[in-house]
């Protein structure tokens, strides 16, 4: 007699749109970014707003579409599998949980952001001996678009915590950027791509890295306010037996 079981984890599961985009990046890693670029074009073509996880699904079936066509189908039709088995959820929890340490740190500075930007020296963590890291951190287009033109520009800094300059296997490389051992600079963009603001924010960073020198290196981390999230609700892991 078979069993079925749902067990329930103490944190939230991510939202689709998250998940569809690390199992993009799984599949191929050079399609991240066109799938994030098809998702909004596919949102755009909606009439109404994406507040369900039917609606935030139809949308992501739909980027697949356009991302994949008729080359590749097996790409999209393999997506509902690990989508329903929330598969890549502990990446992304890993994002969260980095985020978090930023908005426990700073509080109402980054509080409700869907999007913000954390820029430190990489020479810091060569030296030992210190409690954290001073960083740049940019909550608004005015100062993101300030900073970008002229990245020497005085801007408030804060203290954060050290770990917050480790980076992870999962951490995806901006468009045009490529992190190696020239960089100097570090442009940690953490924002919920869904929203258009975040969306823009990162283009804009991704066309200074693409006009800037290779001593700066852009890395995108995952925004979820699970909390907030109309979309988030406690992951359920299933599981069967006999």
């Amino acid at each position: 007699r078979g069993l079925h079981r749902n067990v329930g984890a103490k944190w939230n599961s991510t939202p689709l749109f998250h998940e569809a985009s690390e199992y993009i990046n799984d599949v191929n890693p050079g399609l991240f970014w066109s799938f994030i670029d098809g998702y909004h074009v596919a949102k755009a073509a909606r009439e109404t707003p994406v507040t369900t996880d039917k609606e935030e699904y139809d949308v992501i079936k739909s980027s697949l579409s356009l991302l994949v066509g008729s080359q590749d189908p097996w790409i999209s039709d393999l997506s509902d599998y690990f989508l329903s088995l929330r598969f890549y959820n502990p990446l992304v929890e890993l994002h969260r949980k980095s985020a978090e340490s930023v908005i426990e740190t700073l509080g109402e500075v980054v509080a409700n952001k869907d999007w913000f930007v954390v820029v430190h020296s990489v020479s810091d963590k060569e030296q030992e001996g210190k409690e954290g890291i001073e960083a740049i951190v940019i909550t608004d287009v005015e100062k993101l678009e300030k900073f970008l033109k002229d990245p020497s520009s005085s801007l408030e800094s804060f203290s954060l915590p050290l770990f917050v300059q480790e980076t992870f296997q999962s951490d995806h490389l901006g468009r045009n950027s490529s992190c190696n051992a020239d960089e100097t600079q570090r442009i940690v963009f953490y924002g919920d791509l869904r929203s258009n603001s975040a969306y823009n924010a990162q283009k804009s960073i991704d066309t200074f890295a693409s006009s800037s020198s290779s001593s700066t290196c852009s890395i995108f981390r995952h925004l979820v306010l699970s909390s907030e999230d109309s979309l988030a609700s406690p992951l359920v892991v299933q599981g069967y037996g006999a």
